[in-house]
């Protein structure tokens, strides 16, 4: 008998990829493989009484803009950007964007990067959004108030998302 190890290294994340998007179509998002995994474990499912977690429509509820920008134009930003994405997060920001009458700017060279974040160009600006690190590496600002918003945020179950504008 002859084998290869071959459809053993495919096997794996064609499996995770597939969970991930039947539970994305159910409305289930998954940080991580890991946690597609662990809840093949799971005896028991606690619900808060507030309906958050079986809501399954995210919101924006902060906006932390920095020094140089408004909360309206961080979000303007964010908004054309994520106008382009089909995820849940970014829905939730074209949600807010239109309910604030934010302008929608036209991007160029726009590219997602799953399990990141998204890039394009707005009004001849570079512009990232994501998670921490992915916007770590783009920006040159590691403002210790930044941090402190982004850990406050995430320690209280939110997941922030990070806008840049060039460096």
């Amino acid at each position: 008998v002859i084998s290869c190890p071959c459809a053993l290294g495919l096997a794996t994340p064609v499996a995770i990829m597939v969970g991930n998007g039947v539970s994305a179509r159910k409305g289930i998002l998954f940080k991580t493989a890991e946690a597609i995994e662990n809840t093949g474990h799971i005896q028991i499912v606690a619900l808060d009484k507030t309906g958050t977690i079986t809501k399954g429509e995210p919101e924006v509820t902060d906006i932390y803009p920095l020094e140089n920008i408004t909360a309206k134009e961080l979000l303007t930003y964010a908004y054309s950007l994520e106008n382009r994405s089909e995820h849940p997060i970014a829905g939730a920001i074209v949600n807010k964007a239109t309910a604030v009458n934010c302008e929608l700017y036209e991007v160029s060279d726009f590219a997602t990067l799953p399990g990141n974040g998204l890039t394009g160009k707005v009004n001849g600006s570079f512009i990232y959004a994501g998670n921490l690190n992915f916007v770590l590496k783009y920006s040159r600002n590691t403002d210790s108030q930044i941090m402190n918003i982004y850990n406050k945020m995430a320690e209280s179950g939110k997941t922030p998302v990070l806008v840049g504008k060039d460096e």
